[in-house]
Parts: structure tokens; sequence; C-alpha cells
């Protein structure tokens, strides 16, 4: 009887496929690692999320100071949603950079797009304080607010409240910096 056993037990594993056993176990395996891995993939996307618009939001000020030196001349950046005009609109609907000769922070027919940013994603909020629809850079470089002042700009992904966001804080002379944020 052990033999008839023994036999049909190694025919059994010269067959192709699987048990319904082994399936259950790695079914099993992959739900818990699945069931673990997608909270910090989440968590990791917020986290993408936020640094590109930070990037994306220091690159465009980094051009646009180096542009005002560049040029000679005065060069602003502005809120728009519709990427053409500036509009009163919050910063994470998109921005225009442009070149403003006469440094009345309004983009006229004649002046120079430098660089359009459409929206961020929908689930990023992008405040500014103090709040402004537009700044600008003299071609010294320098940012047109009183000496000593600080723009701040806080980053946050509206899909996790009480999570970490970061601050960007533009002076009015000097570099940009960022900084971790609680958000609320």
């Amino acid at each position: 009887m052990f033999g008839l056993l023994f036999i049909g037990w190694f025919s059994m594993k010269n067959t192709k496929g699987f048990t319904l056993i082994e399936l259950m176990v790695t079914l099993s395996v992959a739900a818990i690692l699945i069931a673990v891995a997608v909270p910090s993939f989440g968590s990791l996307l917020s986290s993408n999320r936020i640094s590109s618009s930070v990037s994306a939001f220091n690159q465009t000020l980094n051009l646009a100071r180096s542009e005002a030196v560049r040029r000679g001349t005065v060069v602003s950046v502005c809120r728009s949603n519709d990427q053409m005009t500036c509009t009163n609109t919050p910063w994470d609907r998109g921005w225009l950079v442009w070149v403003d000769p006469n440094g009345n922070q309004v983009l006229d027919n004649a002046e120079v797009t430098i660089r359009v940013q459409g929206a961020l994603s929908t689930v990023i909020n992008m405040v500014q304080t103090p709040a402004m629809a537009s700044f600008n850079y003299n071609p010294n470089g320098f940012l047109n607010i009183n000496p000593g002042n600080v723009l701040t700009f806080d980053v946050c992904d509206s899909a996790r409240t009480g999570e970490t966001g970061r601050q960007i804080q533009v002076p009015a002379v000097g570099k940009n910096s960022s900084n971790d944020l609680n958000c609320a």
C-alpha cells in the first residue's frame, strides 16, 4: 500500500501546474505584501508631488532672477490659470514669467513671455505670504520687496492633512531656501 502511495505521489511531482494549496499560500503572501506596500507607496507619491512642485517653482524663480540680470531689465512673475494672462487665482493653478521693462507687473502686449507653467497636481495647494498676485526682480537680481522681507510659499498635499509639506522662502536678496512644513 505504501508503495502505491509513493508511486502516486512521485508521479504527481512530474505534473505541471500548481496545487490549490500552493496557489492559496501564494495569494495570501501577495495580499500581505500589497497591504504593507500600498500605504507607503501613496506616501511616496505624495512626497514626490510636493518635491516636483517645489522644484518647478524654484526653477522659475531662479530663471526670473537670472533673466533680469542677463537682460538688464525687470522680469516679473505672476499667477495665471490660463497661462496667457495674469489672474487672481492660487499659485498652484500656474504662473507666467515675462520681461517687464516698465516694471508695472502687468503683462502688456509688447512684452516677451519667458516661461509658462501650467497647473500643478490637483491635490497640491500653494499659498503665498504675504499674498501678492505678482512680484518682480530688478536688473540687479534683487526681488522688489522691502529689504529684510521674505516671500513664503507653503506647498501642501490636500489629500494628506497633518503631513509634511515644504515652505519656500524667497528673500529680497540671496538664495531661495525650502524647509519642511507641517501642513494643517
